[in-house]
């Protein structure tokens, strides 16, 4: 993983893809999701579709490539 360093102190990572959609996001949400119990990180449209009506769903944060 690289840091990045900005002149306003800033720390900016590279994007990460989403464990559904393979897309490449700048802010992706912690959660699991299924029986497993495993965490992975969701966009937020497949995390809305992952949490409909799901028992398994437990939020666990919000990662973010741009961080203060």
């Amino acid at each position: 993983m690289t840091v990045l360093k900005s002149c306003h102190s800033m720390r900016i990572r590279e994007e990460r893809s989403c464990f559904k959609c393979d897309k490449l996001f700048s802010e992706l949400f912690r959660c699991k999701y299924d029986e497993k119990g495993n965490w992975i990180f969701l966009c937020k449209t497949c995390l809305d579709q992952s949490k409909l009506n799901n028992l398994f769903y437990q939020y666990g944060g919000t990662w973010k490539s741009k961080k203060r």
